[in-house]
This record gives structure tokens, C-alpha cells and sequence, in this order.
């Protein structure tokens, strides 16, 4: 983080991106929820998917924006 402050004046709008994509993580909530959502995916009723369709319905889920 220190090397894109001091770069700042170079890349401003570089250095936004970062600060939202770099930030760490300091629990594992967010793991834990992957999780559980996986596990709804993977219900005895959706039991035929194969594993691209799991992946793709776990990302679509993950990455689901509500408002």
C-alpha cells in the first residue's frame, strides 16, 4: 500500500481501485458465508449439478448485489 500512496500523484484513479480491492480481511465472516451459501446451492433437490454449474451459482450468489 505504501508503494501506490507514494504514487498517488501518478495513478489517482489507479489508487482508488487498489484501496478497494487490496483492503484485508481481518475475519473469516466472509469465508464462513461462501460457505453456507455453497451449502444451499448443493441442496438434495439441485443434487444433478455438475461442477461448473456449482461454481457459476456459487459465484452468481457470492457476487449478488442487493439493494
Amino acid at each position: 500500500m505504501e508503494w501506490w500512496q507514494s504514487r498517488a500523484a501518478i495513478y489517482p484513479r489507479l489508487l482508488d481501485v487498489v484501496r478497494e480491492r487490496l483492503c484485508l480481511v481481518a475475519s473469516s465472516a466472509p469465508c464462513d458465508r461462501l460457505y453456507s451459501k455453497s451449502g444451499a446451492v448443493l441442496m438434495d433437490r439441485r443434487s444433478r449439478l455438475d461442477q461448473t454449474e456449482v461454481r457459476q451459482l456459487v459465484f452468481l450468489n457470492a457476487n449478488m448485489i442487493v439493494s
